[in-house]
């Protein structure tokens, strides 16, 4: 008797947790994670934040297209002339210069 008890306050309280929605409603669109920061970029720009470390990635994925364009185009211009930046150095620069102008 006693392990039924104790059996029916676990699943009382293990209901109690759980959401509740009526008919009409559903999970909140705000209460849903929000869509993939990497949605908007191009597959070469994917491939380019792949490199990058977690805060210069965040950097990355703020930026606009054209900001994203300018870290490439340094790696890019850097390693065809022997010198090399690397692309967390770039975007690094990139955020640098975005600072300045402020």
């Amino acid at each position: 008797m006693k392990k039924l008890w104790i059996l029916t306050l676990s699943a009382v309280a293990s209901l109690t947790c759980l959401p509740v929605f009526s008919d009409s409603e559903g999970p909140r669109p705000e209460d849903q994670i929000t869509s993939d920061p990497f949605s908007d970029m191009t597959t070469d720009e994917y491939v380019f934040a792949a490199q990058l470390n977690d805060t210069n990635k965040q950097a990355f994925v703020r930026m606009t297209s054209e900001q994203r364009a300018e870290c490439m185009h340094m790696t890019a211009l850097f390693n065809t002339t022997g010198n090399t930046l690397s692309p967390d150095a770039a975007v690094e620069k990139v955020v640098a210069t975005m600072q300045n102008k402020d």
